[in-house]
């Protein structure tokens, strides 16, 4: 009869997603693993297999905790444009996370640091982005529909935009912004992205 399990599965990938969150991938050792988790080696191989195996699982639950948050505050507005701002500051508020010296975005850090040279993180990857702006682009289309949204610009090419802040941001809060000014400029874009008074 196997053995029972003596951790909390979830409790154990939490650790793992936050120790890559800190150090990326090549530079978190398997010492670091067993330090954040309290598990022994061999406990980490048999439960999860090696340090790859055990990184597209943290990975990808960090994904569906970025896809639930999207997906909640994406639908949290009164209106459609409201709903992508309040999407925009979540995900800001979620790149700024000072616990544990989590910053920025794991999905994002992992991209640059493996996306180039391993073929199973970056398609896992490109689909978990492709979602995420399947959302972000339905949203932009109600926008657009309810005169929220200039419609002199194609409604993806708007949804690439978001994007694109939404990275950037990433990357400049880590050491570069604080949370209130990537707000700012969050509420900036917005603005211009507006339709003029007279076609509002």
């Amino acid at each position: 009869m196997a053995r029972q399990r003596e951790f909390d599965e979830d409790e154990v990938l939490d650790a793992v997603m936050r120790a890559f969150w800190r150090g990326g991938y090549e530079a978190t050792s398997l010492t670091d693993l067993m330090a954040a988790t309290g598990l022994s080696k061999g406990s980490i191989y048999k439960a999860f297999g090696d340090k790859h195996q055990l990184f597209m699982h943290a990975i990808g639950r960090y994904m569906d905790e970025f896809t639930q948050l999207s997906r909640d505050s994406i639908a949290s507005g009164d209106t459609p444009i409201a709903s992508l701002q309040n999407w925009q500051k979540a995900m800001l508020n979620h790149a700024d996370q000072d616990e544990e010296a989590c910053k920025g975005c794991l999905a994002m850090n992992t991209t640059l640091e493996l996306g180039p040279h391993d073929e199973a993180v970056r398609e896992r990857l490109a689909s978990h982005r492709e979602h995420i702006l399947s959302m972000m682009n339905a949203k932009v289309d109600e926008a657009q529909q309810a005169g929220e949204l200039r419609q002199d610009i194609a409604g993806a090419d708007i949804t690439m935009l978001l994007g694109l802040v939404y990275l950037g941001l990433n990357v400049a809060v880590v050491d570069a912004i604080d949370k209130p000014t990537g707000e700012h400029l969050i509420d900036l874009v917005f603005g211009l992205l507006k339709p003029p008074v007279d076609e509002a």
